[in-house]
């Protein structure tokens, strides 16, 4: 077969390669460069409320852009894209949402992410097949997609894996359950103790002992309070009282000074401290919950009752003799019972 003669026009042809090369330079330039000029109409393109616009997508540019490795990425499996919406940036790329249309029943839909250096990533596509006689949607697959889940109020799919180094974000409110089982926030607080402390020597008297910061504890939300490390010490055998108070908002207690202040959060179990002087270890684990209706902001402490007239010593230093205080939300509060609620 011989050589075919082209019979357009000329400087036609020319524009076309012009054209070409615009879009082979800009997906060589990144994302944020990467879009090319289209007439009014033909493809609706949106950043969020507003048109993507411009190669440097700013508003003061009026003519729609296209990002070029969108459209080149989708090129491959012939889909009429109607819209392109860059949904929000990230890392110096954005995430987008296209739809296509196959004809009047059947749409594309696709949401993934365009890195910096105009790579894109799709992370879920489905094709809708609208049935025009009972309106059902049947749900099928278009390219393949990179494997994603969605984490919602839907109960989670059997075996579902989170890749390591994955994070999460969940609501600081939301209280969710596992095969039935109320699941908590984890780790709510903590604070670290380095120095002595030291109670009046009053029988019976209770005075303030680790003094913690203000937290807000959720309504209808249980917590735990554990104490690692904690060390006692008297030089009277004695039975001293622990207990766990709250205390108002912006008027802690002094450490080693005396406070019945707020409410007593559990049963003020005793330590056996002998008259040697010698450090007794007590790491009380107290749970309570907030079923008051509201989220409460509040303060805690801990504190000691001597039952002789002696001080008694709540030991702290650098390193590993460090006390440490941590605050851990456990679940719903009506999974617990029997205990005190802020």
């Amino acid at each position: 077969m011989g050589a075919q003669r082209y019979n357009g026009d000329v400087p036609d042809l020319l524009d076309q390669i012009k054209q070409l090369r615009k879009r082979i330079e800009a997906l060589e330039r990144g994302p944020q460069a990467a879009f090319t000029s289209v007439s009014q109409g033909a493809i609706k393109v949106s950043d969020g409320a507003s048109l993507i616009i411009g190669s440097s997508v700013t508003a003061s540019e009026t003519t729609p852009q296209v990002p070029i490795a969108i459209l080149t990425y989708y090129a491959g499996f012939d889909i009429p894209i109607k819209s392109i919406t860059k949904l929000f940036p990230q890392d110096g790329g954005y995430h987008y949402a296209v739809v296509g249309m196959f004809d009047p029943t059947t749409e594309f839909y696709a949401e993934g992410w365009v890195s910096a250096n105009g790579v894109v990533n799709e992370f879920v596509n489905h094709l809708s097949a609208f049935d025009g006689t009972s309106g059902q949607v049947n749900y099928g697959t278009g390219p393949t997609p990179i494997e994603s889940r969605f984490l919602g109020d839907a109960s989670f799919q059997t075996g579902v894996s989170i890749e390591a180094g994955c994070v999460y974000h969940i609501d600081s409110g939301a209280l969710y359950d596992i095969g039935g089982v109320s699941q908590g926030r984890g780790f709510v607080a903590q604070t670290v103790f380095t120095s002595n402390i030291v109670t009046g020597a009053i029988s019976g008297t209770e005075y303030a002992g680790y003094v913690l910061g203000e937290i807000t504890f959720l309504n209808g939300h249980a917590y735990r309070l554990v104490v690692s490390s904690g060390k006692m010490r008297s030089a009277t055998a004695q039975q001293p009282a622990i207990n766990l108070r709250t205390y108002t908002p912006g008027s802690p207690p002094t450490p080693g000074n005396a406070y019945v202040g707020g409410t007593i959060l559990n049963q003020g179990p005793r330590m056996a401290l002998s008259s040697t002087g010698v450090d007794l270890c007590f790491e009380p684990i107290i749970t309570f919950v907030n079923s008051s209706g509201s989220d409460v902001v509040s303060g805690l402490t801990i504190t000691v009752s001597p039952n002789a007239a002696q001080t008694v010593q709540l030991s702290a230093g650098a390193g590993a003799l460090a006390v440490v205080v941590d605050i851990i939300d456990i679940g719903a509060a009506s999974d617990w019972t029997g205990v005190q609620s802020l």
